[in-house]
């Protein structure tokens, strides 16, 4: 079984369009929502009370970076639990200590190919 409802929190609109492309391509039936940033991302996590089962966060958000709206989210009961991918160009600044404290499922580094993010979209969506 697959996640049927995903939280995507990314703020380029081409990287944001390509990736919804890929989980519908691949999972049809999944219901995606989008947040451009960590405010927005709560403000339907916690005010409108969406809560995924999957949420696949971009690090280089404006305002609060990724890894810090990771934080914030482990704080609240209703998000601890949400398995989190991160999706980003810039994934080497996440050590494995980081990995492990903040419960991250699996880090991404966005693939160059429409292909390799149709592989990647796979890989997160059955593992989880």
């Amino acid at each position: 079984m697959y996640p049927k409802r995903c939280l995507l929190i990314e703020d380029d609109e081409d990287d944001k369009f390509i990736l919804m492309q890929a989980i519908s391509e691949l999972f049809e039936d999944v219901y995606i929502r989008t947040a451009y940033d960590a405010e927005n991302a709560f403000s339907i996590l916690l005010e409108e009370k969406f809560l995924p089962e999957l949420i696949i966060l971009d690090i280089n958000l404006p305002k609060m970076n990724g890894l810090e709206c990771l934080q914030k989210l482990r704080e609240f009961n209703e998000t601890r639990h949400i398995p989190v991918v991160i999706y980003s160009t810039s994934v080497e600044g996440i050590n494995r200590t980081g990995f492990d404290m903040l419960k991250i499922h699996k880090v991404v580094k966005k693939p160059d190919t429409f292909d390799g993010i149709l592989k990647e979209v796979d890989s997160i969506f059955r593992t989880i």
